[in-house]
């Protein structure tokens, strides 16, 4: 997606879309909701695009975005989740901030 032709009230909605939902929805969950591409899913809830864009909306501070499937104790050593978790994959074992089987190592 080009997101240099957007106008002041579409970046708007697109952050308002984003910040809106959930942050137990992955990334590609709410990219198919919002009509907004993963990797600005993240860059977004982060603060790291549009960070000017309603700045009275929270972003997730990048420091509880830590959690990671890999740094699980149900995560198995050839990269899968062992409760058989379907997120933890189709996320790139980000689930893990919004996973609630998730205990770190």
């Amino acid at each position: 997606m080009i997101y240099s032709s957007l106008t002041d009230a579409q970046r708007e909605a697109k952050v308002f879309a984003v910040l809106s939902e959930s942050p137990a929805l992955g990334h590609c969950q709410l990219a198919a909701l919002t009509g907004v591409d993963r990797s600005t899913v993240r860059q977004i809830r982060l603060g790291m695009k549009w960070g000017d864009v309603l700045p009275e909306l929270p972003r997730i501070d990048p420091a509880a975005w830590a959690a990671h499937c890999s740094n699980c104790v149900h995560w198995e050593a050839d990269g899968r989740c062992m409760l058989g978790i379907p997120e933890c994959k189709s996320e790139g074992g980000n689930w893990a901030r919004a996973c609630a089987a998730f205990l770190a190592r």
